[in-house]
Parts: structure tokens; sequence; C-alpha cells
């Protein structure tokens, strides 16, 4: 995001997709109200002074996240001394598919994002204690629910830090502190649950920097897919962008066993564990602004793929392929002319469309009203719509005023197509403090947000 730019924002709505729950949760996307963001987003930038940088777009294996910063050398150890030492990341939202990409390809969206804070910390029966294995949690979040001792494993951020610091083979600190911010609406297709993933794994790297055991590119990337179940959400979220993501298929010896792995149900999405996930970027050859319609109605990405057929005709399949390539080219030359058609689906969209029943309509009106191309984003409900900064007013007045007239409930936001990935670093100042909640700033109490 530019300097001087301010994110789309929007009151906290729901657990920010931190959790991966049974039917009834998951994360999506935000608006362009000036809701509860306001305190977090902007006060913790001044408060710690972020410092890092952002991961390569390219996904070198050799490349880690983030680098050291000048706060670093004088930070204590993990769980030891009087100073305090916190680990930071911020990650965007993003949008899959696009369309006819299917399960490949991965947007960044900027105006939206999750912001995580990570530090060891003393075990204290006064602060709110969840256990997760050996590891003791002391987790705080706009938004997450008062949940009984012994789910905190549930939290996509805990599981991604436990899973960062079992491929280093690090042991843990007794105790960690987790602070996470999100401005991603949660179970609305724009990858709430990519981001907080991608943000514990990012925050565990700096703490695994620290102790000479970073994990490389490549590993972040095969841990955050295993955990989502595909590559296309957290590829982007890593490396920013627009990016392409694939699994190589197995040697045909190889086949039968990943497919008993597979069926297995490995990692939080059904994924492949260690399946050699790999992702390139894209680069978008022109400037490009993200209209996002998001519907006040809860989509979660397993209960969408149940709407899609076992099977597809051979012409659909040749359809999305010509399609998805004429995206990748139409968005890497500029070709904003290209899109509406580029955009157009058969694998997948006309058949959620049956649980999304406004889909047709708003991606006509988004392209009537200016917009380049429109697309259900990844599972749903939001509908994307990409555009140039001058369509961006005409185009979400025209959403706005369509999902007003269908009686839809929701909210219009703009936000950026493209831009950074993932960022990370670490800071340490004597009694550092991370920032309080939005209810404790405010004087008020916990719970859950609205």
């Amino acid at each position: 995001m530019g300097k001087g730019r301010r994110p789309a924002r929007e009151a906290p709505d729901g657990p920010m997709g931190l959790y991966r729950r049974r039917p009834g949760g998951r994360g999506g996307a935000s608006e362009g109200a000036r809701g509860g963001a306001r305190g977090g987003a902007r006060g913790v930038a001044r408060a710690h002074r972020e410092r890092g940088t952002a991961l390569t777009r390219r996904p070198d294996p050799e490349k880690t996240l983030g680098a050291a910063t000048g706060h670093e050398a004088a930070a204590h150890a993990p769980g030891g001394g009087s100073g305090r030492a916190v680990a930071w990341s911020r990650v965007p939202a993003t949008s899959a598919n696009l369309g006819p990409g299917f399960d490949c390809l991965g947007l960044a969206l900027q105006g939206w994002e999750l912001r995580a804070w990570l530090e060891p910390w003393p075990a204290e029966p006064r602060h709110w204690i969840h256990p997760a294995g050996a590891v003791h949690w002391h987790l705080d979040g706009w938004g997450l629910p008062a949940a009984p001792p012994g789910e905190a494993g549930e939290n996509l951020v805990v599981r991604a830090v436990v899973a960062a610091f079992h491929r280093a083979r690090q042991a843990h600190p007794a105790a960690w502190r987790l602070v996470v911010r999100s401005t991603i609406p949660p179970a609305r297709g724009l990858g709430s649950s990519a981001a907080a993933i991608v943000a514990g794994l990012a925050a565990a790297n700096q703490w695994l920097r620290r102790a000479g055991r970073p994990l490389t590119a490549a590993d972040l990337l095969q841990l955050a897919a295993d955990l989502e179940g595909h590559a296309d959400n957290v590829a982007a979220a890593l490396y920013g962008g627009l990016v392409l993501a694939w699994r190589p298929a197995p040697a045909a010896g190889q086949a039968a066993g990943r497919r008993e792995e597979a069926s297995a149900g490995a990692g939080v999405g059904g994924g492949d564990p260690g399946g050699g996930w790999r992702a390139v970027p894209v680069p978008l050859g022109r400037p490009l602004a993200a209209v996002v319609a998001i519907p006040a109605v809860a989509s979660y990405t397993h209960e969408a793929r149940r709407a899609l057929p076992a099977a597809v005709a051979h012409g659909d399949a040749a359809f999305n392929a010509a399609r998805a390539a004429l995206l990748v080219h139409a968005l890497a030359a500029g070709r904003g002319d290209l899109l509406a058609e580029a955009m157009q689906d058969r694998l997948h969209q006309p058949y959620r469309a049956a649980l999304f029943p406004w889909l047709d309509d708003l991606i006509g009106v988004a392209t009537a009203a200016g917009a380049l191309g429109a697309c259900l984003s990844g599972a749903g409900p939001s509908v994307l719509a990409l555009v140039t900064d001058e369509q961006a007013p005409a185009v979400a007045q025209a959403l706005s005023a369509r999902m007003a007239a269908l009686g839809l409930a929701g909210r219009v936001g703009v936000g950026r197509a493209g831009g950074p990935g993932a960022r990370a670093g670490l800071v340490s100042r004597p009694g550092h403090r991370l920032p309080p909640s939005p209810a404790a700033a405010a004087g008020g109490g916990g719970g859950r947000g609205d």
C-alpha cells in the first residue's frame, strides 16, 4: 500500500478467520467504512515503529521471510531477560481463482490485512491461558471468542506457529502471547484463513531466524499450503502480487501412495503433505484497483467445494484452459480490454451460483458500470471487480445500489490489486508492551466483535 493511502476499514466481524471451525466459521474481506480498525492498524504502527523487509516475490528456496532489524541484536532470547522482544507480521487479504484459475491463481489485495504479534510470555494464572500440547498461549484479538481451555489448537495462527517450530525441530518457549488484529472479515472469500496461517508462520520464523534455524521461502510455502489445503491464497499472501501456484504430479510409481496420503486428510484442508507445492509470480502490466462487494453472508470453503461436480465435460475444461491462459496474458500485458472475457469460468462459478443467487447479477452490474472484469472471489460470497482508479467510484456505487435493491445486506470496499505480500520483523525495547484490544483501549470489556 502506498504511503499516505488509507487502507479500507471495517468494524471487526467475528473471529477473523482465526479459527478453522466446524460448520459455522471461516474467513473473508472488508469494506470502505471507517469502523473499529482505526485504533489498531494505525496506532499499532506508530507504537511499534515496525521495520522489516517484504518476502521476495520470487519463491527462492534460499531466501527467508523478513530480514534482521536493527533491534534484533539487542533482543533477549525467547523466555528470558527483562527486556521484551516481539516478533510481528502483517499479511494482506487475497482473492483466489479470479474466474478460470481454479485452485491455481491468487492475487494479493491491499486495503485489508491481518497483523500478528508473538512474544514469549510468563504463564501467570491471572492471564487467559490456553494449553496447546506442552505450550501455553495467552490469546488476544479482535473478535476472538471466549473459547474454553483446550481449543487454542484450533486457532490457525497458533497452528502455524506450532508447525513452523516443528518443521525447524526447534523447542518452544514454555508460553507465548499472541495478539492479532485483522480487517479481513471471515468467511467472505478473501483469504482470512490464509492470512492467519501466513502471519503465524512469518512471526514464528523471526524467532527461528534468531535461533539460527530459519525456514526458507520454500518451507514456508509448503507448510502454509499443507495447512490451508491448497496453495493459491497462501502463495499470494506470502509473495504478494499475482501468483500462479501448482503441485507437480508425482511420478507414476508414487501416484498411488500420494493418493493414499491425500485421502488421509493431511492438513486443515486435506492437502498433500510434502507434496512439493510451487509458485511463481506473474507481473501485473498495469495498476489496478479492486472493488469488492461483500455480502453479509458467511461461506465456508468446504461447503462451497461440495457444490462442485466430481467430473466436468471436456468442452468446459477446454473453455477454462483457454480463459486461464488468456487471463494470465491479459494481466501481464496490461490488456484490460481482454479481462471481461478472460475472467469467465465454467468449472466452479456456475455450480456455486446456486449458493449465491446474486452472483451473476452483481458480475453483470459491475461490468456494465465499467469494470474491466469481475468474478466470484475465492469460494465466495464476495464478488471481485478489477477496475482502473477512474472506474472504481462508479463501480462501487453501482454494486452498492444493486445490493440494496436486492435486499442483500453487506458492504462494498475498494482496495488495490497486487502489492506486497507478507512482511515480518523483530522489535525489542525495555518494557515493550503490545497494544491493548480495541475494547480495552476504549475502556470497555472484552468479548466478541459483531
